[in-house]
This record gives C-alpha cells, structure tokens and sequence, in this order.
C-alpha cells in the first residue's frame, strides 16, 4: 500500500511496506516520519567495514582510538554547527593541528600526521541507508575514491577514530587515522 501526501504543493512522500521516499521533502515532515540515525552505532560500523576492507587487503586491522574518535566526532559535529565541508576548519586548523590541540600523538613511528576521510552522507532510502547501511555506504563511497582508498588501506597507519553526527537528514563522518 503507498500514499501520497502533498503539502502545499511541494511535498510529496510515498510511504510503502518497503520504505519511504520522497522528493521536495522539508526537514519537519522528515522529523515525523524518519527515526533519528543512531551516530555511535554508525560510527563503530565504520571501525568494523573499513577493519574488513583492509583484511581482504591482507593488512592488519587497525586499533581503535577513543582520542581519535573524540577529534573526529568533534570534526563532524563542526562541520554541521559551523556549515562547512573539509579538512580544515573555518580556523583553518588540520586534522593533525586539532589532534596536537587535544594532545594526541600525531605519528606512530612510521608516519608523522594525521590521515583523514570525511564525507556527507543523506539518510533515507539510499541504498537503504539507515544506522548500519549508512556506514556502509559511506565505506563503499570511500573505497571507490582513489585518496580515501589509500588511507584506508595505508599499511603505516594502526590506529583509527570514528566520529558522526547526525541530523535525520544528514550524517557527517570522519576518520581519522594515525
């Protein structure tokens, strides 16, 4: 069974037994009908496919970091408050200047610097994009992009920290690694 509901004309939401979806949605019809994603559970799927992705390399896992994870879910949550999308923060501080900030090592001997992946990944019905299949997906859009690739799988780097925050539109993820 599908309905359509059209507000003002310009909303327009079908829901079914397999999903919702929708065109020209506003956040407050979103708010009623989507449930809030769960950012920490996101945030170790991440841990747990990008740790997958580098065993079928046949590369070690990579250890998580709460410091790490803490500078990146920091990182994500900035870059909702403060409206950007990047490396570098509107003060024009790295990933590795907001680690030293916080007093996180920022070389583990092999490698001097922090690595980062960020990404800007809507909820809803993208691939089924809900908590753990939005982890996915960000994984796979990682993997399929030549630089983000190469840190997940850079054989220097051991340590990991995942940070997202979500909107129930929106979830900014970062990784950062050292």
């Amino acid at each position: 069974m599908t309905y359509g509901i059209n507000v003002g004309g310009t909303i327009f939401v079908l829901v079914s037994l397999f999903g919702i979806y929708s065109l020209g949605f506003s956040d407050t019809i979103i708010d009623q009908i989507l449930p809030a994603p769960n950012s920490d559970l996101i945030a170790q799927e991440i841990f747990n496919l990008t740790n997958q992705e580098r065993q079928t390399e046949g590369l070690n896992p990579l250890i998580w970091d709460d410091s790490l994870a803490s500078i990146a879910r920091l990182h994500s949550e900035d870059m909702f408050k403060r409206d950007f999308f990047g490396h570098y923060n509107p003060n024009n501080e790295s990933p590795t200047d907001r680690a030293k900030a916080k007093g996180i090592p920022v070389t583990n001997g092999m490698w001097v610097g922090i690595g980062e992946n960020i990404v800007l990944m809507p909820t809803g019905n993208v691939e089924r994009c809900l908590n753990i299949g939005i982890a996915r997906c960000s994984v796979n859009a990682w993997m399929n992009s030549e630089g983000h690739r190469e840190n997940i799988l850079n054989k220097n780097y051991d340590v990991i920290g995942v940070g997202v925050y979500c909107t129930k539109t929106t979830c900014w993820e970062t990784q950062d690694f050292r």
